[in-house]
């Protein structure tokens, strides 16, 4: 009853695995014999193994990288490595003639072969990656076989270029046109589908244009197998000229301006008044009436047109209404003398706008009315005088014979 339980003890005995020591693994260097060579380790402890990697046999002439490992039980494995070397001859590499080889594109199998003979020593060769049709280059591979007595060739490599082709056979064409109200198109024509290939196009505009101007238009040809082309071409639609008639215009003569009218170039009409600056419009104003004027006139230069001809008119502006109505007015009271201003105004009538005229024509009606009436007063009076002084006085009576108005004195009206 006086006594405890103990727990129970634990320990780790670690014995740990010895190190090999004296152990000589040495590199060799000799010359081609045709013998087996080989490296072996030495100071090997009783009960070793050797392993040798990739192995320890050799008769080819090369460089050989043996790794040997020495195992022993109750010793870490001992990993060694050294070279061995058998010299033998060197190939005459440029002898085999394994350069750079490019071509044009043409859509057919090129592949890249040595140009010259093998040279001694080489039993054969071996091509990795040696055709090519498409435009782009191959990095070609070459491995060379060689006799044990020749010291190995490592792979050799060169390039297969296709160069992209010209793209031939193409035209872009953009001309010279005169403007026409309809479309002028760019136009591009030849054969798009270069040995079966159909070429990318991209241009750089429209291809269709209607007004006057000049358009430069780039299109660019392209495809993996074709060097990029690009064309550029100008079109020119040149303004149409403008044949301007007299057929175009109406010209309205007025007392004090001249108005022109047309339907078809109403916006566009400049006129120039006795050699005067050009003016836009249509309105000839401030003019002297009952005045002879020329003037020209042309149609102005548009975005599609050229500036038309010249037009040349002379025109006499009319009598203003209110000069012969004060003409009319300046009678007055009519006397015998009026006859020749009756006369006057009435042809000053003639020079005024038909729509003007029966106005002023009903106020001088009164006028020659008045005048008739008082020349029959003094015809009555000089006929009675007449008698009394016939019977009176045997003498003959000079006196003024006043003619009353007729048709061929006054045109339009009577004065009866």
């Amino acid at each position: 009853d006086n006594y405890q339980l103990i727990p129970s003890l634990q320990a780790r005995l670690i014995i740990e695995e010895a190190v090999m020591s004296d152990l000589v693994f040495d590199s060799l260097t000799i010359d081609y014999d045709g013998l087996v060579h080989a490296l072996e380790v030495e100071g090997l402890p009783s009960g070793a193994s050797v392993l040798y990697s990739p192995g320890n046999q050799f008769v080819r002439a090369g460089v050989y990288e043996i790794t040997a490992t020495v195992s022993l039980e109750g010793y870490e494995d001992a990993v060694l490595q050294a070279t061995l070397t058998i010299t033998g001859q060197d190939v005459m590499e440029e002898e085999l003639g394994f350069e750079l080889e490019e071509y044009v594109y043409d859509n057919t199998l090129k592949t890249l072969i040595m140009d010259g003979d093998l040279p001694e020593g080489v039993l054969g060769v071996e091509y990795v990656n040696q055709r090519r049709t498409e435009a782009g280059e191959n990095l070609v591979l070459l491995k060379v076989f060689v006799e044990e007595a020749y010291n190995p060739v490592g792979t050799l490599s060169t390039i297969l270029r296709i160069t992209p082709a010209e793209i031939e056979g193409i035209d872009f064409i953009g001309g010279t046109y005169v403007y026409s109200g309809e479309e002028k198109f760019f136009t591009l024509s030849g054969t798009m589908a270069q040995y079966g290939h159909e070429l990318e196009v991209e241009y750089s505009g429209d291809l269709a244009y209607t007004d006057a101007g000049e358009y430069t238009v780039s299109v660019t040809l392209s495809h993996p197998n074709y060097q990029t082309k690009v064309i550029e071409e100008t079109m020119v639609i040149e303004k149409a000229p403008r044949v301007f008639l007299n057929s175009h215009v109406d010209i309205d003569v007025y007392d004090d301006l001249v108005e022109i009218t047309s339907e078809r170039f109403k916006d566009l009409i400049s006129y120039r008044l006795e050699d005067g600056p050009w003016t836009i419009g249509t309105l000839i104003v401030g003019l002297d009436e009952y005045t002879e004027y020329s003037f020209e006139l042309k149609i102005r230069e548009t975005k599609n047109y050229q500036e038309s001809n010249v037009l040349s008119f002379e025109v006499e502006t009319y009598l203003s209404d209110e000069t012969v109505a004060g003409l009319i007015e300046d009678i007055g009271e009519v006397s015998l003398s009026a006859r020749e201003e009756v006369l006057y105004i009435l042809e000053q009538i003639d020079l005024l706008m038909e729509s003007e005229q029966e106005a002023q024509l009903l106020a001088i009606d009164q006028v020659i009315e008045d005048y008739n009436l008082l020349v029959e007063h003094y015809q009555y009076e000089y006929k009675l005088a007449g008698d009394v002084v016939e019977n009176l006085f045997p003498m003959e009576l000079l006196a003024i014979n006043y003619q009353m108005a007729t048709p061929s004195d006054i045109r339009r009206r009577d004065l009866i």
